[in-house]
C-alpha cells in the first residue's frame, strides 16, 4: 500500500477516494518538465504507489541530471486501464489493482 506520509493533504484525501473503488483504478507517473504532457508520463510507466513513482523518478533524474521531473496522480477506469498489454510498467500496475479489487469485492461478498 501507498505510505501516505510523503503526500499533500488533497492527494491522500484523494487516494483514499478512490482505493474503495472497484471501477477505477489510480496511478502515479513521472513526466519531464516543460515536455508534452503525457496522461501516464513520458515512459507510459503507471505505478500503484507514490514510492514507486518516486524511485522511478530518482532514477531518471540520475541517468538525465539536466532534466527536471514532476510526478502525475490520476485514474482510469477498470474497462479502460485491464487491457492486455506488453508493456511491464502496465502488467505490474494492473497485477496490483486486480489484487486490490478482489479484496474489495471480497469484503462486499
Amino acid at each position: 500500500m501507498t505510505n501516505q506520509i510523503q503526500l499533500n493533504e488533497q492527494s491522500k484525501a484523494w487516494l483514499n477516494a478512490v482505493l474503495k473503488e472497484t471501477r477505477y483504478c489510480h496511478y502515479f507517473a513521472v513526466c519531464i518538465d516543460g515536455d508534452e504532457m503525457y496522461p501516464v508520463g513520458n515512459w507510459n510507466a503507471p505505478f500503484y504507489s507514490f514510492e514507486e513513482a518516486k524511485e522511478f523518478k530518482d532514477m531518471m533524474q540520475a541517468k538525465h541530471p539536466d532534466r527536471e521531473f514532476s510526478r502525475i496522480e490520476g485514474m482510469l477506469h477498470v474497462d479502460g486501464a485491464m487491457k492486455e498489454t506488453p508493456n511491464k510498467f502496465w502488467a505490474i500496475w494492473q497485477k496490483k489493482h486486480k489484487q486490490r479489487i478482489a479484496s474489495l469485492k471480497a469484503m462486499e461478498a
